[in-house]
């Protein structure tokens, strides 16, 4: 039986949304993390990923708007959207 050898960056703490820690599986390419331009490579690398990745995202609503106001413009846009269908039905002549 073969084994299987992959080596692996870590970073954790990410600061995320949604990622506490991310783990990076290297290519054989990849330089060594222990060698010091190694890891600043590797770091300036996952740090970019991960950046990007969290931008693309979507972001979470906001919990600060009150319930009210959400209630209010959500009222507000059932109104409008039935004054515009209904101004459109008066004008088509359907009612």
């Amino acid at each position: 039986m073969h084994g299987c050898q992959k080596r692996m960056y870590c970073m954790k703490n990410v600061g995320g949304l949604y990622f506490e820690e991310v783990y990076f599986v290297l290519k054989k390419t990849a330089p060594d993390a222990h060698s010091p331009l190694g890891s600043r490579d590797l770091a300036g690398e996952a740090e970019r990923i991960v950046r990007e990745a969290t931008e693309s995202l979507p972001c979470r609503r906001s919990s600060h708007t009150p319930v009210i106001g959400r209630a209010a413009a959500f009222a507000l846009g059932a109104a409008s959207s039935s004054a515009v269908i209904g101004t459109v039905a008066l004008i088509l002549g359907i009612l």
